[in-house]
Formats: structure tokens, sequence, C-alpha cells
């Protein structure tokens, strides 16, 4: 492999990793285990961020993912047969195809069969026109509580992306997917499908060096292609605002930036959102006011948090303007915070020797290398060190940082009926 572009040894994972580069640009990323399995992610870093019409990402990865294609018996069938697990999503930024469940001597068959089926399969309009249908009812069908506040905040143009507002979700909506034709998939396939957009990431009982010559034999004749510019989604409007909806559930999200890859943000998130958390603890135990309180991360299309209280409707106003006064001065509930890190931290570090023991702790790490990929930055994360370091002080500084109740989105969602 002497043509080689790069290569090189990530050494502060937990396992070792190894990235190579082909000539043409594709990525092999590995990290090796013993569990006797393979399980292997190619990431396209491309997503409904880069579409003109939107949902035509969404739409190309069912097609190909669901196996829309002309070919699709010989090429799913094929990997079905290995009786591997086949999976994909689109998201902002990328669009992930996973295949996982191998054993090591069925992996060049199976890697066979993905690039053919990502890369080359042709489309009939017959088969578009069926897989339509199934995203149009998909959209049709997506009215969870937080796609509801996300769709309201994101189309609100509260969001922007450069100098135009995305659309609400990455599917589209039932009007632009049903627009979309065959010719409009391949084109997005052709310009954003290519090796310096792609990366393969191979985790279980593996050597780097075979896995990089299985792939360098099966891209040999993908274009390069340009590697894709990331757009900024690091701003945002903050303010309040007040939605309703029929049927349901009364709630208050706070939206705001909070970088999902670092320890000490999901620190954050825990010490104010876990069962024993402050804003739980607060609003429930203190002040009876709420059902519940969750987060959840967002990464893409940016590093969004959006914290959903539920409440009564009645309740919602001393709901937000207690969370606002909590997130104002969190150190007022330092002892409540301290002990929820102490859980945490110890919960944490429960569940990574649970996952070491049982041969997964390779896969728990997939995605975080698929996003250390996408953002092209190799600053890796030593888990086991950081969970170590983490202190209730720098908790309450990214709490500062990144949860000044002036700088949020404020969003309450009531019912109409």
């Amino acid at each position: 492999m002497e043509d080689l572009m790069h290569s090189e040894r990530i050494d502060s994972w937990p396992l070792p990793v190894f990235r190579t580069t082909l000539p043409n640009g594709f990525t092999v990323i590995t990290m090796a285990d013993d569990s006797g399995l393979v399980d292997m992610k190619l990431c396209i870093a491309a997503g409904a961020e880069h579409e003109k019409t939107p949902g035509t990402a969404h739409l190309l990865e069912h097609c190909i993912s669901t196996g829309e294609t002309v070919i699709y018996p010989e090429r799913l069938s094929a990997l079905l047969e290995l009786n591997a697990k086949f999976n994909a999503t689109t998201s902002w930024r990328s669009t992930m195809y996973d295949l996982s469940n191998l054993f090591p001597d069925e992996m060049l068959e199976a890697l066979k069969q993905l690039m053919t089926l990502v890369y080359d399969d042709p489309f009939s309009h017959k088969k578009i026109a069926r897989e339509k249908k199934a995203v149009i009812q998909e959209i049709s069908d997506h009215t969870s509580a937080q796609s509801i506040a996300r769709q309201q905040f994101e189309t609100t143009q509260v969001l922007h992306v450069s100098t135009r507002t995305q659309h609400s979700t990455v599917m589209g909506t039932a009007a632009t997917v049903e627009s979309i034709d065959a010719a409009t998939l391949e084109l997005f396939r052709t310009t954003w499908y290519t090796a310096k957009n792609s990366a393969l990431i191979v985790v279980g009982t593996v050597q780097h060096e075979h896995v990089v010559e299985l792939a360098h034999a099966a891209t040999r004749q993908l274009e390069a292609g340009d590697r894709v510019r990331l757009f900024s989604f690091d701003t945002f409007t903050p303010g309040r605002f007040t939605f309703t909806h029929p049927q349901n559930t009364p709630q208050l999200n706070i939206v705001t930036t909070l970088p999902s890859g670092h320890m000490v943000h999901r620190g954050v998130a825990e010490a104010l959102c876990a069962p024993d958390g402050i804003l739980t603890h607060v609003l429930r135990i203190e002040h009876g006011i709420n059902y519940g309180v969750s987060i959840g991360f967002d990464p893409f299309p940016s590093d969004y948090a959006y914290i959903d209280i539920r409440s009564k409707q009645s309740n919602l106003e001393r709901v937000e303007t207690t969370a606002r006064e909590i997130l104002r001065r969190p150190e007022i509930y330092r002892a409540t915070a301290e002990r929820t890190l102490a859980h945490f931290k110890a919960g944490y570090a429960k569940n990574l020797l649970a996952k070491k023991q049982t041969d997964r702790f390779a896969r728990v790490h997939l995605k975080a290398i698929y996003r250390t990929w996408i953002r092209d930055s190799w600053k890796t994360i030593d888990v086991s060190t950081e969970l170590k370091e983490l202190t209730i002080d720098a908790l309450f500084t990214e709490m500062h940082r990144h949860l000044n109740p002036d700088n949020l989105a404020w969003i309450q969602i009531r019912s109409s009926d």
C-alpha cells in the first residue's frame, strides 16, 4: 500500500484507532477488539444541509437502504444472507449506512455489496414513487412532542443557516418530496457521494491493513470529488415563543447550544435534568409544578440541547419563571448538583466497565469516531480521564457560558384542546 496518502494511529482512545486516507481521498478508520464480530459504518459527509430540494438526501437514503433500486434483490439479499443488520440514517450534515453483526470472514463480500448498493445502483421510477409514499407517511407521523418544538422553533426563522433558514426536518415536506425525480437523486449522489466525502469506519475483530486493502480495491473507480464545507450553525436568535398544538402535553422547551461531544456538557445535562438533578428537584420536589424533565442533544445541524419540561398548562408560567431563576444562579443548589455529579460519574464508569466486559466497548465509541471525522477535528476524548477530572466548578462555569437565561430560546407549547 505504498500509494497511500496518509496513515496514522490515534493513541488516546480506550482501544487503538487507526486512520488511513487512500489516494482518492477515501478515509478508512478502524478500532480493533476481540469480540469475534465486525460492525461497519459507511459515512457520507453530506445530508439535508447540502440539498437544493428539501428531502432529497433523506429520500436517496431511503431508496438505497430499503433496497428500492433496480438490482435490490441481488445486492441486499446478499447482505441479509450474511445475517447482517443493515440500517441507514440521514442528518443535516451526513448520511450513514450501517452494517453490523458480521463475522470477520464475511467482511469482504459485505463491503463489496455495500459499496455497489450505495454508490452505483440505478433507480427506477416505480421504486422511487413507492419510497416517496413511505417518506410522506413518515413526515405525517412525525409529530412527537420534541419534534413539534423543533419544527416550530426552526420554521420561525430563529435558527439561521448562513443566509437561509433551514426547513424544519431532514425529511422535507410532502410537497418537496413529491417533486423529487430520479435525475435529482442521481445528481445529489454524483455530487456528494464521492471519495473525499466518504469514510468507512470499522470496529471489531479486524486488522487495519486488511480493511484498508479491501476498501482500496472497492473504491478504485470512485470519483475523488471535493470535501464538503460545513456551514456554521452556531447562531440563533434568543427569545420567548408560544405555540399551540392539539392533543399535545403542555411543556416548556429551552433551546441552547451545548456541545454534546464533551463530558463536561454531559455532566451539565445530568446535573440539571437527571431524576435527582437541579431542575427536576426544585420544580418537582420543592414546587410540585412539573411532570418530568428531560434533555435531548441534537448534534446536527448544530450542538443544540433541548431541555423539555412537562407540566400542567396552568403551571407553565411558574415553570418558566422558576427555571430562569435556577439557571441564573445555579450555585445556590450546589449540594444537589454535587450529589447528581457523583451519581453520574459512578454510573458512567460502571457502564463503561460493563460494556468492556461484554466485548461492546469499541461499539460505544463508533458514533464518537464518526463525529470526529465529520467535524474533521481529531481532538479525541479520553473518556476515563475526562470523567475523573470533571468537577462541580467546571459544570457551573459551563452553565453560565451556555445557559444564561437571556441567551436562550424559551418555547412554551400549549395544548389547544
